[in-house]
């Protein structure tokens, strides 16, 4: 009977483990992701904003 007991708490806490080291990870990448995702379309607005202002100076400069 004692042999369950410490079964289940050995899974008990292996399994509150694996959901901290799960839940860690995933917000580290969560993080890291969204830094990632914010610098390439800051990057690409100023690009896209650029070609914009580009195209805008020929048009009137046709004119």
């Amino acid at each position: 009977m004692q042999l369950i007991r410490d079964d289940r708490k050995i899974s008990i806490i292996g399994g509150f483990t694996l959901l901290g080291l799960t839940l860690a990870s995933g917000m580290a990448v969560y993080n890291d992701m969204c830094q990632q995702i914010e610098s390439t379309l800051g990057r690409g607005f100023d690009v896209a904003l650029q070609g914009e202002v580009a195209y805008l100076k020929v048009k009137f400069l046709k004119v």
